[in-house]
């Protein structure tokens, strides 16, 4: 669920976006007094570090959103317009949390996918 530097790849099919982020508030919910990470060292302020983990998925998502603002297209192209901060190297990994973050968005009726393309849903 977390790592205690840096954030999770969320990767369909095994990984969906909408429990991911449900699954974290729900373990701030919780209120622990650490989390023990399978990779990292033990986080001892736990909710701060959900809450982050939870803005961050939101931040991406309203990213995720602009990119598609700016015009229907495929994924590799959403996710170079949402993952700006990127090297190139790195954008395929995004790719499959951008993916998950459309399906999302897809199952909420504000995106879809047609030959290839995706787009905001009027």
């Amino acid at each position: 669920m977390v790592a205690s530097v840096g954030t999770i790849i969320v990767q369909p099919p095994d990984g969906h976006m909408a429990t991911y982020v449900t699954q974290l508030e729900r373990l701030a919910d919780l209120r622990p007094n650490c989390l023990l990470p399978a990779h990292g060292s033990i986080i001892d302020a736990p909710i701060e570090h959900l809450r982050f983990y939870i803005e961050h998925r939101l931040g991406r998502e309203k990213r995720v959103v602009a990119a598609l603002a700016q015009g229907s297209a495929p994924l590799a192209l959403i996710t170079q317009r949402s993952y700006e901060e990127l090297p190139s190297a790195l954008l395929p990994l995004a790719e499959r949390s951008c993916l998950a973050h459309l399906i999302k968005l897809e199952e909420e009726a504000r995106a879809e996918l047609s030959d290839g393309q995706w787009r905001l849903r009027p």
